[in-house]
């Protein structure tokens, strides 16, 4: 289901190519600040390919994650010397972070694949940068990432400044080094970034309902804050103090580190098995200070937002690696001998692991709950898309699909016309067209418990629907009433998403906890006189219904 910023990309750029209107100028559109040229691409491809089956971007985002802790790993090999199996603990600690739900948008929103592009070009172009390529091909390479990266997100023009002086310093830091090398590298990169930054700002205008930048610079406690929560989140979404705290945490560590390192930056070594590392930190860095001047207008608690995680939590996949750079160059110099007690060094490692696991551990928790209730309001929003000729549920749609209701009704349609909506939209109010011919009907699927009348415009239905056969909540339920000629008429959807531990208790199951629906709606959606009224358990995958036992008397 087209969710959000999904009905503007990709839905425009593909009902302009189903009609054969489609230019360049749609696809390298201004989406919010970003020009998502490629992603437009890579989602049409997949849209026409799958019907659009949103699913499949979901694969592409997960592999993507792959891609960049595989190049993470490879990153680790070249700079780092240890054992097989602390590698693989680094790995581990790295993946958790890489793979953590608490990128819970990012993980179940087809669009946020824009916010694994730039840190995949980024992780990429690193490996890229270590590698003995011909120079000219390096660059060449290079470019075109820092391209992709571009015109991927907003945040990916950092791409710029973040490869390429890596890429410099690490030829300069090489024993081969060639001063031609730099020069092919330097020029290409700032001809690059120039020419790239300069296409993507041509006729650019910055979003009316976005906070202005000076917000940052006039309250700047509230700055400091936003940007140390934005830092923690990854370890500590669900309470913003911690989020704090753990920011603060890490903006110390980082700083100190790169003390350390500028202290010792004779040491070739070090400096060539760092830089890696300090770039992925800094590009976590910069973008929370570009996210703290652009959105802190919309509060401190924006911070938290877990779309952001997917740049964030890259400062902690940095530090875990830099603090084995550092303390292995410690004990190299003899630093920790000197200066601690025997032991103290595994001790502070061993402390830093089990706060992680215990931090990591509980964002986890807040971040599944999160997901599944996001899960909840997306299957009851697409009940409401896939009715929406029907029945009108506009303040479900406006929360749960897109906040304007005639632009989601439009081209819900449009992409119908197109077969882009799956399954279909429903096309009659009869409810019994819909039903489930090979439901079970010998399991309890669910009650219609009581309607009730709040006050002379408005009545409450009430009661709880689950797939027996499934053991989950049904999708959502439709209210229907049973018209003159006999036929039941669709009129009201209800969410399923209420607590119900009772139902849990009774059918000996904890799925159940939370299959209870409750749906408040106006008495004119009703026709005069004594009518039935019933419920139907409705599953958007196959747009069946199932009918919820009892079946109401009401007069209006």
């Amino acid at each position: 289901m087209p969710y959000w910023d999904q009905w503007r990309t990709p839905v425009d750029a593909l009902l302009k190519a189903s009609e054969g209107n489609l230019s360049f100028s749609d696809l390298i559109a201004q989406h919010n600040e970003s020009r998502k040229l490629f992603p437009r691409l890579l989602f049409m491809g997949v849209a026409f390919l799958t019907g659009w089956d949103i699913r499949y971007e979901f694969a592409i985002i997960f592999l993507t994650a792959c891609l960049i802790a595989y190049q993470v790993y490879i990153l680790s090999q070249i700079t780092i010397r240890c054992s097989r199996y602390e590698r693989l603990a680094l790995s581990l600690l790295s993946n958790l972070l890489i793979f953590s739900p608490v990128q819970l948008e990012n993980w179940l929103w087809g669009i946020q694949l824009v916010a694994f592009i730039p840190i995949a070009c980024i992780t990429s172009g690193l490996v890229i940068s270590c590698s003995n390529l011909n120079v000219k091909v390096k660059t060449l390479v290079l470019i075109c990432l820092c391209t992709i990266s571009t015109y991927s997100y907003a945040n990916g023009m950092l791409s710029w400044f973040i490869i390429f002086p890596s890429a410099i310093l690490l030829d300069l830091l090489s024993q081969n080094r060639e001063l031609k090398n730099q020069r092919w590298l330097l020029l290409g990169g700032a001809l690059g970034c120039i020419v790239s930054v300069a296409s993507y700002f041509h006729n650019y205008v910055k979003p009316s309902y976005h906070p202005s930048f000076s917000e940052a610079l006039t309250h700047p406690f509230d700055a400091t804050r936003f940007f140390l929560i934005f830092l923690g989140t990854p370890l500590g979404n669900y309470e913003v103090v911690v989020a704090q705290f753990v920011g603060l945490i890490l903006t110390v560590l980082f700083g100190g580190i790169c003390f350390y390192l500028f202290q010792h930056r004779v040491d070739r070594q070090l400096l060539k098995a760092s830089i890696p590392w300090l770039a992925i930190g800094f590009y976590t860095v910069i973008s929370a200070l570009v996210t703290t001047g652009g959105r802190l207008g919309f509060g401190v608690q924006a911070a938290m937002i877990s779309r952001y995680t997917t740049f964030s939590l890259y400062l902690i996949v940095s530090l875990i690696y830099l603090l084995k750079i550092v303390i292995q160059n410690a004990v190299k110099n003899r630093y920790i001998q000197k200066y601690s007690k025997p032991g103290i060094a595994p001790g502070i490692i061993f402390s830093l692991v089990i706060v992680f696991s215990i931090l990591h551990i509980l964002t986890c928790e807040s971040s599944i709950t999160s997901m599944n209730a996001n899960h909840r309001q997306r299957l009851y929003g697409k009940a409401c898309l896939l009715f929406i000729n029907l029945v009108n549920e506009e303040s479900a749609i406006r929360t749960t699909i897109l906040p304007y209701y005639d632009e989601a009704k439009f081209k819900a349609n449009k992409l119908n016309q197109f077969h882009l909506v799956k399954p279909a939209l429903v096309e009659s109010p009869d409810i019994l067209l819909l039903a489930d011919k090979q439901h079970d009907s010998s399991g309890i699927s669910g009650y219609l418990d009581s309607v009730t009348r709040l006050n002379e415009k408005e009545i409450l239905a009430s009661g709880w629907a689950i797939f027996p056969d499934r053991k989950q909540p049904a999708d959502a339920v439709v209210l229907a009433y049973e018209t003159s000629k006999g036929n039941l008429k669709a009129f009201a959807i209800a969410a399923v998403l209420n607590d119900s531990p009772d139902i849990a208790q009774q059918l000996k199951y904890e799925g159940y906890r939370n299959v209870r629906w409750s749906k408040t709606f106006s008495v004119d959606k009703l026709p005069e006189g004594n009518i039935k009224l019933s419920a139907w358990g409705f599953d958007t995958e196959t747009r069946h219904v199932f009918q919820l036992e009892n079946i109401k008397q009401f007069r209006r």
